[in-house]
């Protein structure tokens, strides 16, 4: 779903913000595309609050959707790759 949204007109906006936040955040390609793979989820689920009340879960990666130490892990891979 956000990798045929991000694709719209509409929200390329998300999708610049999601890309110089990885650039800003991350100390090489691969932490950049990981920070700006969280944004962007991050600001999709935004735009879906403008539409839907309530509570909203966005995957950070779907991977380990059901991996709570592998995403804890992640996280702490990604605030230690930051520049």
């Amino acid at each position: 779903m956000l990798l045929q949204s991000s694709q719209l007109p509409q929200y390329k906006a998300l999708v610049d913000d999601a890309v110089a936040y990885g650039k800003q955040h991350g100390s090489d390609l691969h932490a950049q595309i990981a920070h700006a793979a969280d944004k962007l989820a991050v600001n999709f689920g935004l735009e879906i609050l403008k539409i839907i009340p309530g509570r909203v879960s966005t995957e950070v990666d779907a991977r380990l959707s059901f991996d709570t130490d592998g995403t804890v892990c992640n996280e702490l891979e990604l605030r230690h790759t930051r520049g």
